[in-house]
């Protein structure tokens, strides 16, 4: 019986290359042409290769292969979009969301069944007040605030500081959760008052007051639909904003200060604003080169490894994560010039907002007054930044507070939030 032949082996069409060698393959041919169409033909192959991996390799919104460049257009694309008068803003909302941020959710909750989350979180921002506000509503209204541990700095009372630490954030839900045990207890006596949950009934506010939260809305989200979808829903969150240019020089006010108390717990927090020679401390405007205006000159806001708080003073990048993660009217938007200028207008909002006028139309009780904090004039305090600084963070920050602005133009409730937005007041120098 004759054997059967063997097939030939199989060889590449004439002309073809195998792709893994197709950088290679050019490389040899490019030596025989000029070099610019050389390197317009690499930049083309790469431009188009990857367009191809963004699109086929999207995992939950995000392209793991995207590479920096594009990232960065997109986020800056996305952000100037708010500007441009386009009325179609679900859409910039839709595609600026789809950029997921950089660390995942935890994978399940550790915290018991019934363990009790908060249902107010007052989100930023930083120096704007927030201190103030949640003060009144611990004294006056009852509402109960976090636990601290022992050996915590004191404005742990306050703010737990959960979402915005890693070290802290990756300990579980459980973590949190304890911090608001006590406010079971606490609950009997507040029947009647607080957020309306889905049968209609008043539940008891629980707060945490964490300004640096303001960053993180998809780890809150994806930390409350772990736990109850329902409280995510009944969620109230509220955040007051300052002009980004004001509030950059009492953040260096209050660096400064823990830096001439050595206060070595919060080290961390307070470092930047010494001189990397002989450890003395910056200057406003040293500290601003440094630390912001040097982000701004290397767009590094718009970035895909950004700091985000780094880059807290974009308020607009944050808040599109908040309005499309939650209902608009689960969202309360506070002005810090209104705290200072009408605060008795800014406690009826928070009021309204949290169900505390016990559907008596009470509006401003004896106790509604919100306490001045974070004034104290100590030594070496900069009172007001020179003019030159002032203008390059004006400039600099112009483009963002534009997108606010039309951002919240285009925001859905809720009723009591002041519409539109009024624009920041100008900072002196």
């Amino acid at each position: 019986m004759p054997m059967p032949k063997r097939l030939p082996a199989s060889r590449p069409l004439p002309g073809s290359l195998p792709a893994h060698n197709l950088y290679g393959t050019i490389r040899r041919r490019c030596k025989q042409v000029s070099l610019v169409p050389s390197l317009l033909a690499l930049f083309v192959i790469h431009t188009v290769l990857s367009i191809v991996w963004i699109g086929t390799t999207t995992i939950e919104g995000h392209s793991p292969l995207a590479s920096p460049w594009w990232v960065a257009f997109s986020r800056q694309r996305r952000v100037s979009s708010l500007t441009d008068g386009d009325d179609d803003d679900d859409d910039n909302v839709d595609d600026f969301a789809g950029d997921i941020y950089d660390l995942p959710p935890p994978a399940g909750t550790d915290a018991e069944p019934n363990a009790v989350l908060p249902n107010v979180l007052l989100i930023g921002g930083q120096k704007s007040g927030t201190t103030a506000l949640a003060e009144w509503l611990f004294r006056a209204h009852g509402v109960c605030g976090p636990r601290r541990f022992l050996g915590e700095p004191e404005h742990f009372a306050k703010e737990v500081q959960f979402f915005d630490q890693w070290e802290r954030f990756h300990t579980g839900t459980r973590f949190w959760a304890t911090r608001f045990e006590h406010c079971v207890k606490r609950a009997r006596g507040a029947v009647g008052r607080g957020v309306a949950d889905s049968s209609g009934s008043k539940t008891p506010l629980v707060m945490d007051a964490t300004p640096n939260y303001l960053p993180f809305a998809e780890r809150v989200r994806a930390t409350y639909d772990i736990c109850d979808t329902s409280l995510a829903d009944e969620l109230r969150i509220m955040v007051i904003l300052r002009n980004p240019v004001a509030r950059e020089l009492s953040l260096y006010n209050h660096k400064a200060n823990l830096y001439r108390l050595r206060d070595m717990k919060q080290e961390r927090y307070w470092r930047n604003v010494k001189t990397s020679k002989d450890g003395g401390l910056l200057s406003f405007a040293q500290f601003m080169n440094k630390t912001t205006l040097s982000r701004f000159e290397h767009k590094q806001c718009y970035k895909s490894d950004y700091s985000r708080m780094d880059c807290y003073g974009f308020y607009a990048l944050h808040l599109l994560y908040w309005m499309k993660l939650f209902r608009h009217d689960q969202i309360l938007i506070l002005s810090y010039d209104e705290l200072v200028q009408d605060p008795r207008t800014l406690i009826g909002r928070v009021k309204a907002f949290l169900g505390l006028n016990n559907g008596t139309g009470e509006t401003l009780g004896t106790n509604d007054t919100i306490p001045v904090k974070n004034t104290q004039s100590h030594k070496g305090k900069v009172m007001l930044m020179p003019c030159g600084t002032r203008d390059q963070l004006e400039m600099a920050f112009n483009s963002p507070n534009r997108a606010l602005y039309a951002l919240l133009a285009k925001k859905k409730g809720p009723d009591m939030e002041q519409h539109p937005f009024p624009r920041f007041t100008e900072v002196g120098c």
